[in-house]
């Protein structure tokens, strides 16, 4: 039988390139936005030991196993997990699914963050920054059954960060996709440090600091700050998302991928303390110029970044600037991860419909933009919320629980033999008892996340109500699950096939 051949896979040029664009994946708004008030919330410098712990027994392991799954199956997460077992091809589609999910409303926030990059300049949120943010910016209504406006400023700004992302995507791996994460994490890091190194020196930092750093060891025992730790790790590295395995996938034949990953992971937590240190070094700062209790005004995600750091930055010599530089790190951090987003979507389509990259990428950006609008309007916020606690709490974590069972059931021994191919240290059953540990960490992540959101309280998770929780979040999972079942049963073309069964016969 004469099998026409695919064409070279698209390839980043080094390990250095491939490093980058790990990094820029895995350092996005959750790293800025989140880990702080998540670290106070859970007992200050006694997170920490939690936090280390997750990421050496759980962080590490899952994404040099991903990285090596990429390096050896040299594919999209469905094209990858198809190579395995065909059943397994539906899982990747899965992954593939909640990336294009978090597409569609990831680019609402890097919106807000935009026009915030530009209001830095002038202070222009000014003293109410709460009322700004949720009535000039988002225009929220009180209620999520209410639509209410759309509001023009930030779709202007979430169409013009899509077609400047499409573009990246467009030009390709080393062109593009490369290219990009080699100007944004240099310039990121160096922004971002900036802001820290600025904020360090403010009076009152000290007090931030301590906040932060100082241990609260009586919430070790509470096994939900264990719980919190394992999730943030999760969360972070962009592991169950398809990113890595779809990243690794360019890298070249038998390339040293355990060593990058370990540097990914470590240089992630990083920039999580970095960030830690820099944001509590501003509240300690507001506190004492302010005489505010910093347990007053410490926060996570949207109300820390557009409620309390602007407010920050108005009482702050030389806010301005300083706002321009947090901002524009945020946006670049942004920019980096929706990329990798994209990436995932684009190269599953490449190959399971064998359509050119440009074809790939309008598609995928074009849909995941109309998609969007439905979260521009007034109770986009709320809609927001309901479907990224879904898409975080249920379906990323049940993905990761059915990724691990099912490598280590039908793929432990080929893994295990690539992964020790070209690693610097030999791996064995300690990584094989921290990968099954991490599964059933997850397994107990996902059931206390359900409990709480669906049966614990009678309105639901946000205090929403079940019936949105419900229609808004997990129906819109249960639909993924249903689409990816559905895209598993799409033929494979000729050559695509034949790789696919070649790679069996070879690991068989």
């Amino acid at each position: 039988m004469n099998i026409k051949k695919n064409k070279p896979k698209a390839q980043f040029s080094n390990k250095w390139g491939f490093l980058l664009a790990a990094m820029g994946s895995a350092v996005g708004l959750g790293n800025i936005w989140r880990f702080p008030g998540q670290a106070y919330e859970s007992g200050g410098g006694a997170f920490i030991i939690p936090y280390l712990v997750a990421i050496l027994t759980a962080g590490i392991p899952l994404i040099i196993l991903e990285f090596n799954l990429g390096n050896l199956l040299r594919g999209s997460a469905p094209k990858s997990y198809a190579k395995i077992n065909r059943k397994m091809e539906a899982l990747g589609w899965f992954q593939t699914l909640i990336s294009f999910g978090i597409s569609t409303y990831y680019n609402i926030i890097l919106a807000y963050v935009g026009l915030y990059t530009i209001y830095a300049f002038s202070l222009a949120w000014g003293s109410n920054t709460t009322q700004f943010f949720l009535h000039e910016v988002v225009q929220v209504t009180d209620n999520i059954s209410i639509q209410g406006e759309l509001s023009t400023a930030v779709a202007a700004m979430y169409t013009g960060l899509w077609i400047v992302i499409a573009l990246i995507s467009i030009t390709g791996v080393q062109k593009g996709i490369e290219k990009v994460n080699k100007i944004i994490i240099p310039l990121l890091l160096i922004m971002f440090a900036s802001v820290v190194a600025y904020a360090i020196s403010l009076d009152g930092a000290i007090n931030g600091l301590n906040a932060f750093f100082t241990p609260d060891f009586s919430k070790l025992t509470d096994p939900q700050i264990w719980l919190n730790a394992y999730s943030q790790v999760f969360f972070s590295l962009s592991v169950a998302f398809a990113i890595m395995i779809t990243y690794s996938s360019y890298t070249k034949k038998n390339t040293d991928v355990t060593s990058t990953a370990i540097t990914t992971a470590l240089g992630n937590s990083s920039v999580e303390l970095l960030a830690g240190i820099g944001i509590f070094a501003a509240l300690g700062f507001m506190s004492q110029s302010q005489g505010i209790p910093i347990n007053e005004i410490a926060s996570k995600g949207i109300g820390l970044t557009f409620f309390v750091i602007p407010e920050v930055l108005n009482h702050m010599p030389g806010g301005a600037i300083i706002g321009v530089l947090f901002f524009g790190s945020l946006l670049l951090a942004g920019i980096s991860s929706l990329i990798s987003v994209l990436e995932v979507v684009v190269a599953a389509l490449i190959d399971k419909l064998r359509i050119n990259r440009k074809l790939a990428v309008v598609l995928t950006a074009s849909l995941a933009w109309l998609m969007g609008i439905a979260f521009l309007f007034g109770n986009g916020l709320s809609l927001f919320d309901i479907f990224d606690n879904a898409i975080n709490k249920t379906a990323l974590i049940s993905g990761g629980i059915l990724e691990i069972i099912l490598i280590l059931l039908l793929f432990r021994k080929p893994i295990l033999k690539h992964i020790n191919r070209t690693a610097p240290i030999r791996f064995g059953k300690g990584y094989i008892f921290c990968l099954s540990m991490t599964a059933f960490i997850l397994i107990s992540i996902f059931s206390y996340n359900i409990y709480e959101d669906y049966f614990h309280t009678e309105n639901g998770y946000g205090g929403y109500g079940l019936q949105n929780n419900l229609i808004y979040g997990l129906i819109p999972m249960m639909v993924l699950v249903a689409i990816s079942i559905g895209l598993s049963f799409i033929p494979w073309k000729k050559e695509d096939l034949e790789e696919i069964k070649t790679f069996k016969k070879e690991k068989s």
